[in-house]
């Protein structure tokens, strides 16, 4: 069981490193601009997240409408499968996590927000930085996954920002594409 646990560490690390290795901007693979409406990608997501977040007791769902960018649907899937894997990996069982889009104005929304522990307001940009944990974190994971998200928006000249809910637990991970 140890060594299983380790190789699913070892793989889930590589995978983390090429995925932030293609979202860098001096990486020579080509950011694949095309119509892409967030409301289904994010859809397809929950739905491939849901066995996940059901072995963990932790109530996923969304609320979508449409919100159309142009962007790379792959970076793009892999940055909203960041933002869902960590809440389900840091929120407690019983918590609620929703997936939402929609538009505001002249951007199109993506957020991710549950009610687990929620983000230090002071630690709230640290947390982009590659390989940085907040102090005292017991879930696994090797600290590159905003850092992977943060590439893919400014890969797409979008603005992520993490924000406490309205309910005032938890945290709000919001990722706004300019229409």
């Amino acid at each position: 069981d140890m060594i299983a646990s380790e190789t699913d560490r070892a793989t889930h690390l590589a995978n983390q490193l090429l995925s932030l290795a293609r979202a860098e901007p001096g990486s020579n693979l080509p950011v694949v601009q095309q119509p892409l409406n967030l409301k289904n990608l994010a859809n397809r997501a929950v739905q491939d997240w849901v066995p996940q977040a059901l072995a963990r007791n932790v109530d996923l769902g969304f609320e979508l409408e449409d919100a159309w960018v142009t962007a790379d649907p792959s970076l793009v899937r892999e940055m909203l499968g960041n933002l869902i894997h960590n809440a389900i990996s840091y929120s407690p069982a019983g918590s609620r996590i929703t997936v939402r889009t929609n538009i505001a104005t002249d951007e199109a929304l993506l957020e991710v927000e549950d009610d687990g522990p929620g983000i230090p307001p002071a630690e709230r940009e640290r947390v982009f930085e590659r390989f940085y944990r907040l102090p005292a974190t017991q879930a696994p994971g090797c600290g590159l996954g905003l850092a992977i998200v943060k590439e893919i928006a400014d890969r797409h000249a979008a603005i992520v920002s993490i924000d406490s809910p309205s309910s005032s637990k938890g945290t709000l991970v919001r990722v706004s594409f300019r229409r």
